[in-house]
């Protein structure tokens, strides 16, 4: 009778949520991060959809509604899901109210869906608990309340145990995505982020190139050859690069801690030293959750000052800042202030050391447009003019805004009355 209930009000709750008319304003300030391409099949990325959860939650828990959400309910633990052919094709996530369990809520990682909110329940567990699934064994999901579990093999097992052949399986997903859906959805957050009209096809190319080719969405870069042809006398290619750091990255930005403001310095602490932890081998880092690390550095610049939720993180306190809090982890570094020059920011990832970039208030970048701005350097690219041989030169960061690395001009970053480099030694 228990299992019946349980059954039963994650089939109401799957209901509602297929009867709302969108599920992008949960999802308004993080779903131009994801760099979507309407042209190929992309995934919304595990972090992005953790902040659609937490909002939906938040909303809901609002409402007038007979629901055990509040105010305090968190999102917790992320099962990853699969579709029939290994892709991802959602995400579920745990919920907790004061420690206490408080149910699930399950996002498509599909960017060309209605709705990103598929399932979910304040009182129920997942159905795919009843598989059992352990170790390696792996989720697939293909539709609303259908669940199998994948051992590796050529069959799986259903929620009535019994065994299916994977071969036969069809998501009922395919029925629902469509390209021009994804186009207007991220249309619609344009609209929501920068509340204006969404720049077209055919305005942009009035003023030559495409909105994408200059500036991202919201008026950072994210790809340096088209905003170098775009902005100056090319067509650019390569000259000189190093990415090697890439490979460590995990991209937190501050939607991935509600409950704080101004906090882009313990955001950009805590990319540091995961970068750092993971090239390293550190397990007091690489032990810990993301969310442990940044409570910590949070706490840690509360405790002495270092940050505040109304005036964020004063910049002659922050080589402190991140020394102490390189410290907390048992990693012993000297914080040293340069000039974000093109040679200092190659010396610097050349050795393998990522390091704090502080954006000085009106440096003329996107990042800077309401004050200052702290960000994770960890790769430079120089580009040059097949027509003039002039070279352009750009830092990769981690900027505590996307998923993915987003680049700055040094241009921007010529003088310390600009960008003041923290470099970690």
């Amino acid at each position: 009778m228990i299992m019946k209930k349980k059954i039963l009000s994650a089939a109401l709750s799957a209901a509602m949520v297929f009867t709302m008319s969108a599920a992008f304003p949960y999802a308004a300030e993080t779903a131009s991060a994801a760099a979507v391409d309407t042209s190929g099949d992309s995934r919304i990325p595990e972090n992005v959809a953790e902040i659609i959860a937490q909002r939906f939650v938040q909303d809901l828990s609002d409402e007038d509604l007979d629901m055990e959400w509040t105010d305090d309910t968190q999102v917790g633990e992320c099962t990853v899901l699969y579709d029939e052919d290994g892709g991802v094709s959602g995400y579920s996530f745990d919920l907790e109210t004061d420690g206490d369990d408080s149910g699930y809520v399950v996002i498509s990682a599909y960017t060309d869906i209605e709705n990103q909110i598929l399932e979910y329940s304040d009182v129920c567990d997942p159905l795919y608990e009843r598989l059992n699934p352990d170790g390696d064994d792996k989720v697939i999901y293909t539709g609303t309340l259908e669940y199998f579990k994948d051992t590796g093999g050529s069959h799986v097992m259903s929620l009535d145990n019994t065994m299916v052949a994977k071969s036969s399986l069809e998501s009922d997903f395919e029925a629902c995505r469509s390209v021009s859906r994804q186009r207007d959805n991220l249309m619609e957050v344009d609209r929501i982020l920068n509340g204006g009209d969404y720049v077209t096809a055919d305005s942009s190319a009035e003023a030559g190139g495409t909105a994408s080719d200059r500036f991202d969405i919201d008026g950072t870069i994210d790809d340096a050859v088209a905003y170098a042809n775009a902005n100056y006398a090319g067509p650019f290619s390569a000259y000189e690069w190093n990415n090697h750091l890439e490979q460590y990255c995990h991209y937190r930005i501050t939607g991935n801690f509600p409950g704080y403001d101004n906090h882009c310095a313990p955001t950009a602490i805590t990319n540091l030293l995961e970068m750092r932890g993971a090239y390293e081998g550190n397990s007091e880092v690489t032990g810990q959750s993301y969310r442990t690390i940044f409570s910590e550095v949070a706490d840690y610049g509360i405790e002495n000052g270092y940050y505040s939720q109304s005036g964020g993180s004063p910049h002659h306190t922050l080589n402190d800042y991140i020394e102490g809090s390189f410290d907390l982890f048992g990693m012993d570094v000297t914080v040293t202030e340069k000039t974000a020059s093109y040679n200092n920011v190659k010396q610097e990832i050349e050795n393998s050391r990522p390091f704090y970039l502080s954006l000085m208030q009106g440096n003329g970048t996107a990042y800077t447009e309401n004050g200052g701005h702290g960000v994770v350097g960890y790769a430079y690219t120089r580009l040059q003019s097949e027509t003039t041989g002039n070279y352009k030169s750009f830092l990769k960061v981690e900027d505590g805004w996307n998923i993915s690395g987003r680049y700055i001009d040094l241009a921007m970053t010529a003088s310390t009355s600009d960008a003041v480099m923290r470099a970690i030694s």
